[in-house]
């Protein structure tokens, strides 16, 4: 976590305009806040915000509700951060993504839907016959935890697999995710790769962020973020559990911002 607030304050210092946190932690309890930690990591993000550098972050993978009992995760609970909870191809939250009022801030898309078993569907086409299954098609699906938050998805053959019929959606496994960039640690090499996570909406709001600064480098972060929520849509006022303000807009944002 040190190393986490040192960068936060070293973007400040180069004038970043925006510094993303998609990193993970596992919900925490309210107990977790003591020790000072909770001010150490208050203290530092005030700093950056009134250094002018606004802080994004992913809301986590957990399909936890962190309304309820106090629950937090640590970077998203930053004051002032901006939280991305994930919205799906079917502009809903997706299967996995956190949620909660006053947790989240904005949703983004981030890959899946908001059924599992209809985000992974298609994937043993794509994987083991190396094609995209068409929309409607009937395909098979095999789980290894079928009931995990993230199910793993294995084939047919695979000891302790459980497989069932599945009906392909307007976007089949791999379309409904996010085409990313990634680093195979096995060949050392980088590339592109399709993935799902809080972790790639939060760089969704970030890069809106930047976009916003782009058109006026003088708003506050604090003027950033209530631009983006302004310009946030599906949400009724902005603590919706699941988007907070609303799924981020880029288009309205902008045109609000012009104005």
């Amino acid at each position: 976590m040190v190393d986490v607030l040192l960068a936060l304050e070293y973007a400040a210092e180069i004038g970043a305009d925006v510094v993303n946190l998609s990193l993970g932690t596992i919900p925490l309890p309210p107990e977790a806040n003591a020790a000072g930690l909770r001010a150490a990591r208050e203290r530092v993000a005030n700093q950056i915000l009134r250094d002018g550098t606004v802080i994004t972050a992913s809301a986590g993978n957990s399909s936890a509700n962190l309304q309820h009992g106090g629950w937090f995760r640590f970077y998203p609970s930053l004051a002032g951060t901006v939280a991305a909870s994930a919205t799906g191809a079917d502009d809903l939250l997706t299967f996995y993504s956190d949620y909660g009022t006053n947790a989240i801030d904005v949703a983004a898309p981030g890959g899946g839907v908001a059924d599992a078993v209809k985000s992974y569907c298609g994937i043993l086409e794509y994987f083991l016959e190396g094609r995209i299954a068409d929309p409607g098609e009937e395909v098979r699906l095999c789980f290894l935890e079928p009931e995990a938050v993230f199910p793993i998805p294995v084939p047919p053959d695979y000891p302790g697999a459980e497989c069932f019929p599945c009906t392909t959606s307007e976007y089949p496994y791999p379309l409904n995710a996010i085409l990313s960039t990634m680093y195979d640690p096995a060949t050392g090499e980088y590339g592109y790769d399709w993935q799902g996570g809080t972790s790639f909406a939060a760089p969704h709001v970030a890069g809106l962020v930047a976009l916003v600064r782009e058109l006026d480098p003088t708003m506050h972060p604090r003027q950033v973020e209530n631009a983006i929520k302004r310009g946030a849509e599906g949400a009724a006022g902005r603590s919706d559990p699941d988007f907070g303000a609303g799924r981020i807009n880029a288009l309205s944002t902008v045109e609000r911002v012009v104005r």
